[in-house]
């Protein structure tokens, strides 16, 4: 397989960095070909969890964000964590 189309199928692929959300979605859990009917309806409610929804491309920059007291993505995980997430960073 060319570069390019390993490219092209990863950048499809989202993973979940958020807290695990009873009966919704786990933290860590990696999609392909777009996000289960649970999850989309819990981004459809509160659209600051799609910040939460990254491509598997930027997934190593994405966590350390994420463990970064004070950035976006941790902002957002608190929030969520906030929504019943029970999962620490």
């Amino acid at each position: 397989m060319a570069r390019a189309d390993r490219m092209s199928k990863t950048s499809t692929v989202k993973a979940y960095i958020g807290p695990t959300l009873q009966g919704i979605i786990q933290g860590g859990t990696v999609f392909s070909g777009g996000i289960p009917p649970k999850a989309a309806a819990v981004v459809a409610a509160y659209p600051f969890m799609a910040g939460l929804f990254v491509n598997v491309d930027n997934l190593a920059e994405a966590r350390k964000e994420l463990k970064r007291a004070g950035s976006e993505r941790n902002m957002l995980y608190r929030r969520a964590k906030e929504l019943g997430g029970n999962q620490d960073v």
